[in-house]
């Protein structure tokens, strides 16, 4: 499926990372269509739910905090769910969680955030890696990642922000790892 774009959610907190991992994308001659993650991962899961996508960096779950803790920018209960389900790959970081409509998560949001990532992603079907940048992202939440991912779901945790040039040449070798044959 490396024919396909990948879809790539950005946002505010992840902008330079993002910007960093479509560059190098296109680089690699790889289609790509962005996604801020502001809401419009509604349209990401209903475009990926359609076949219109080989792959998926999500780079930014900031939605998926929004969602759970009421507030705008949301995507509903489905998002981080259509890469999982057509059984492609996926490569997920915790980006944009270090604050959720200007403020941060308590612990318990973290540890239900951590929770709801983990079940998502060890419903996959296809091959999924959660790359966790440990500077900027809640101890809990990792914790309660560990906690509840599936043996089937590769997690590489990184000394380092998401921003952090090195991750986004991570985020970029993981998913290339993930399209090869």
């Amino acid at each position: 499926m490396p024919d396909l774009p990948i879809a790539v959610t950005v946002g505010p907190l992840t902008r330079q990372c993002t910007d960093s991992v479509r560059r190098m994308l296109i680089e690699r001659g790889r289609p790509i269509c962005s996604f801020e993650a502001e809401g419009d991962g509604r349209a990401m899961e209903e475009a990926v739910l359609s076949g219109h996508f080989g792959a998926v960096l999500d780079l930014t779950l900031t939605e998926l905090a929004a969602e759970m803790i009421g507030v705008w920018g949301g995507a509903g209960p489905d998002r981080l769910t259509a890469a999982a389900v057509r059984g492609i790959p996926q490569v997920i970081a915790l980006g944009g969680l270090d604050l959720i409509d200007d403020r941060a998560l308590t612990p318990e949001e973290n540890d239900q955030l951590g929770r709801e990532i983990a079940n998502k992603a060890s419903a996959a079907r296809g091959p999924t890696i959660i790359l966790v940048p440990l500077r900027g992202v809640s101890p809990i939440l990792i914790q309660s990642l560990r906690n509840w991912l599936s043996p089937n779901v590769r997690i590489r945790e990184l000394d380092l922000h998401v921003n952090d040039p090195a991750f986004a040449v991570a985020a970029v070798e993981a998913l290339e790892n993930e399209l090869r044959p």
